[in-house]
């Protein structure tokens, strides 16, 4: 990066998705060690349920809460497929 950018603000939305994304990375990284997957998985379901109702019970918007639901979609897809992947 150069010395210029770093007094430019970083666009908001953009920001966000790249902190999203290395989010994510950890993530995927955190299932893979993960010594017992399905008991991660039960337990990030419970979580995510409850964030979800909180959420709902929250005055956020549509935009919040399908950014939301496609992130824990996300998540769950990654899973399957570390699961799919083990079968092999």
């Amino acid at each position: 990066m150069r010395d210029d950018d770093d007094a430019r603000k970083p666009d908001p939305l953009l920001y966000l998705g790249g902190q999203v994304n290395a989010l994510l990375a950890f993530v995927a990284a955190l299932v893979q060690s993960h010594p017992d997957r399905p008991g991660l998985l039960a337990a990030f379901r419970r979580t995510a349920q409850l964030q979800e109702s909180q959420t709902l019970n929250a005055a956020v918007s549509d935009d919040y809460l399908r950014g939301q639901q496609e992130t824990l979609a996300g998540i769950e897809k990654l899973f399957e497929a570390l699961a799919k992947a083990e079968k092999r």
